[in-house]
């Protein structure tokens, strides 16, 4: 399920509707469950990862904060199970294809290997947000005390497919604080996701089309052409990013949350630092 989808169209507003309609104590367990829900759309097995690695780094924590010796140590395991988990599925691929090519050259026999590991979505942002969790216990911050919040704090839907990687004190706060339904929260949040689908499907995918003309056959363009693509290009990403940050920031507010601006108009930038700061 992606945010341009009519899956999503139909999914946000009917949880939108229940988490306004019921009780304050049902708002967070109902907000994750939909969140799951979320994630499993794409591949429904995959919420076996998201959770364990969740119930982990819960616990972790906990051994971490309750830790009086070998702080150190402990941190730097979570932190290693964490990335090696990341590296698992990103790399592990590229390693087997890397050792078939060397087998190749240097005893001219391919050994076959392979794997066929496919990336969970959105691996790389909860996996950093449980670094960062981490890391703030490890600097003596407490630890989030309901196994809920901590998973909701990771599964939130409205930033599983772009981000940002979330603060998990700011976050919090949020979580735990008394919301009453507002007209605020739609009045910025449907413009949002109005703005972010304008981006995306008319602007991002037109102009992908556009792209990918030129660069299936580049030969047959000439020099003014060819710039004119690699424009095109820059802005199609540019937009599709932005429509993504857009959407989701829109989401999270329809539900009273307040999530971090990740991408700050990079092109304004004058060099850059600046530039990926803004990305």
């Amino acid at each position: 399920m992606i945010f341009t989808s009519l899956q999503y169209l139909l999914f946000l507003p009917l949880v939108v509707i229940c988490y306004w309609v019921l009780p304050k104590q049902f708002r967070l367990p109902m907000l994750l469950l939909a969140s799951y829900f979320f994630y499993m759309s794409w591949m429904p097995v995959f919420i076996i990862l998201i959770v364990s690695m969740t119930l982990f780094n819960f616990l972790w924590g906990k051994v971490l904060e309750k830790a009086q010796k070998n702080r150190k140590l402990i941190f730097s395991l979570g932190i290693f199970a964490n990335l090696a988990c990341l590296g698992f599925f990103k790399y592990a691929n590229f390693i087997l294809e890397t050792l078939n090519a060397t087998y190749l050259s240097v005893l001219k026999v391919n050994p076959g290997w392979h794997a066929d590991i496919i990336l969970p979505l959105a691996i790389s942002f909860f996996t950093f947000e449980f670094i960062h969790y981490l890391f703030e216990v490890y600097k003596g911050n407490p630890t989030i005390k309901s196994f809920t919040l901590f998973a909701l704090f990771a599964a939130f839907f409205p930033t599983q497919i772009a981000g940002p990687i979330k603060r998990y004190r700011d976050f919090e706060a949020q979580m735990l604080e008394t919301k009453k339904i507002s007209l605020q929260y739609f009045d910025e949040g449907i413009p949002l996701i109005i703005i972010g689908l304008a981006k995306k499907v008319l602007l991002a995918n037109n102009l992908a089309i556009l792209v990918d003309m030129g660069y299936k056959i580049p030969m047959s363009y000439g020099s003014l052409e060819l710039w004119l693509f690699a424009y095109a290009f820059a802005f199609q990403i540019y937009f599709d990013f932005s429509a993504y940050t857009d959407i989701a920031r829109g989401s999270a507010m329809l539900f009273g949350y307040k999530i971090p601006i990740n991408f700050n108009i990079p092109y304004i930038a004058n060099n850059v630092a600046n530039f990926w700061h803004r990305w």
